[in-house]
């Protein structure tokens, strides 16, 4: 599924912000959300139309099981994106913005340090996403010139592109019900759409609703997940 802004939640003007780092090539931006909103998406998106090339790192990709590697790791990459005037990503930030009251190591500390002294000093684009907003340290938070929350889809956003998606996969256009089905599934986003289109391509749905209910069903996982986290 092709990156559309349309189909972005977004807390601000999303056109707008987009619009203007991709003119100024600086500045660095929070984005927080539930997962599947497109925060990542989005940042590579926006280095797509900065004509810069993305240097993505998760916390996969910067942890070190030796004392003082991650934050080499750290450095390291701040440094290669200012090198090669690279848009910097990192996914999963809350793996190293954690709330340092919260750290019961020294190494814990350092890293959460040393990436905040490299955001503080970075001078480029730099784009951070998490799904736990909630877990970061309140120092970093200062540090980031916009905070981004990506949401849910709106219910004319999921419509939208249910539309659009159906009409792709080579289904029968929605009906009125199959449009009111979707606008109490409220916790639609982008990623559910790219999730089941996947799945077409190998077990092809015959109809319509059988469609919406891989669509409900990705909504339903979600609470269900919710409500374990939270010991119901």
């Amino acid at each position: 599924m092709n990156y559309n802004l349309d189909y972005v939640a977004c807390s601000a003007n999303i056109y707008q912000v987009s619009a203007g780092l991709t003119r100024t090539k600086r500045g660095r931006i929070c984005c927080y959300g539930p997962p599947g909103t497109g925060k990542t998406a989005w940042a590579n998106w926006l280095a797509e139309q900065c004509s810069m090339p993305a240097l993505v790192k998760k916390g996969s990709d910067l942890l070190d099981k030796f004392v003082g590697g991650t934050e080499q790791n750290i450095a390291a990459a701040f440094e290669e994106a200012k090198e090669k005037e690279m848009v910097l990503i990192l996914d999963e930030v809350d793996s190293f913005l954690f709330a340092r009251e919260n750290g019961q190591r020294s190494w814990e500390h350092s890293l959460v340090n040393e990436m905040l002294t490299q955001i503080e000093s970075f001078d480029g684009l730099l784009v951070v996403s998490t799904n736990l907003m909630d877990n970061l340290d309140p120092a970093a938070l200062r540090r980031f010139d916009l905070k981004l929350h990506f949401d849910y889809l709106k219910p004319e956003q999921s419509q939208k592109l249910a539309k659009e998606q159906a009409k792709k996969l080579g289904l029968s256009a929605l009906t009125d019900e199959n449009l009111k089905t979707l606008e109490i599934l409220t916790a639609l986003t982008p990623g559910d759409f790219t999730a089941v289109a996947r799945c077409h391509r190998f077990a092809p749905f015959e109809r319509v609703d059988d469609w919406l209910d891989a669509l409900k069903e990705e909504c339903e996982l979600k609470q269900v997940k919710v409500s374990i986290k939270i010991g119901f």
